[in-house]
């Protein structure tokens, strides 16, 4: 990752950590897998992120930005428009993903309900 800030890389890894979250699951989104996945070698991510809660943290936060900006975008408009912008939302959001981060154990719940409960308590 030559001539890349620290923000990019940091976006780079939480963009990766999406996807191997999404294909995989929280459980087994390894900070390897997720470093493989940026194409960045694994001290890059405990470079830019202290601990990999901190990672989810900031995937929590990147996809509830994208709802809020979807959500954004309809409010105050009819019906129609508020159920076609759910639509666009929710179907680019699947589109990217191919599914949801979902925890794999109750560990992995424990951790996202943690990490939710932070992400709530900051916005």
């Amino acid at each position: 990752m030559p001539n890349v800030s620290t923000a990019q890389r940091r976006a780079m890894l939480v963009d990766a950590a999406v996807q191997v979250i999404g294909e995989a699951g929280v459980g087994a989104a390894t900070t390897r897998r997720i470093a493989d996945r940026a194409g960045a070698p694994l001290a890059t991510v405990h470079y830019c992120f202290r601990r990999k809660e901190d990672l989810y943290l900031e995937v929590f936060r990147k996809l509830s930005d994208e709802f809020a900006r979807a959500a954004a975008e309809v409010e105050g408009a009819d019906l129609e428009a508020v159920a076609c912008g759910y639509l666009r939302a929710t179907v680019a959001w699947m589109l990217a993903r191919t599914r949801p981060p979902q925890p794999r154990s109750s560990t992995s719940c424990a951790a996202c309900r943690r990490t939710w409960s932070q992400v709530r308590a900051t916005a």
